[in-house]
């Protein structure tokens, strides 16, 4: 069953936060965490935070009975929440419009299933075995004209 966790109202562009949600996605919980402790961009403490956030909902739950070496990144998201605009003046009376973009984190951790060992191996008996794919053979080269026969031809013509 998968539990998440949101982050609203970040102080932070969402295409930064992007880049950091694309390291993370798909990972085990445990690597992921140790993935953001390295990565090198200001949008991983936030994106950090929501993941750890996520990872204790499912531990904590009554429902489920996740830990932390069964839990995976199921899904990232990093949303456009709204946008702050504030004036910025410029020389000679003019002014420009600043836009303070706000993030809204979503992170999904899921149990990854345990693999099961296979009881019968699939095989195939509708067709024949395959034969070995086989190149074509190559064109035999041509003999070169030996250089007394050309210049024969030469002088005869």
């Amino acid at each position: 069953m998968e539990v998440r966790a949101v982050a609203k109202w970040l102080r932070l562009s969402p295409r930064k936060a992007r880049l950091v949600a694309e390291l993370i996605r798909g990972r085990s919980a445990e690597d992921a965490l140790a993935v953001l402790a390295n990565a090198e961009k200001a949008a991983a403490v936030p994106v950090g935070k929501a993941l750890r956030s996520a990872i204790a909902n499912a531990e904590n739950d009554p429902r489920n009975q996740m830990t932390l070496e069964n839990l995976y990144v199921k899904d990232v998201r990093a949303d456009e929440g709204p946008r702050r605009k504030a004036i910025w003046m410029r020389g000679r009376g003019r002014r420009d419009i600043k836009v303070h973009r706000m993030t809204h984190i979503t992170v999904i951790v899921d149990e990854r299933e345990v693999a099961r060992p296979r009881t019968a191996a699939r095989r195939r008996t509708a067709t024949a075995p395959r034969a070995p794919r086989q190149r074509p053979a190559a064109p035999a080269p041509q003999p070169a004209a030996a250089p007394a026969e050309t210049a024969e031809k030469e002088e005869t013509s």
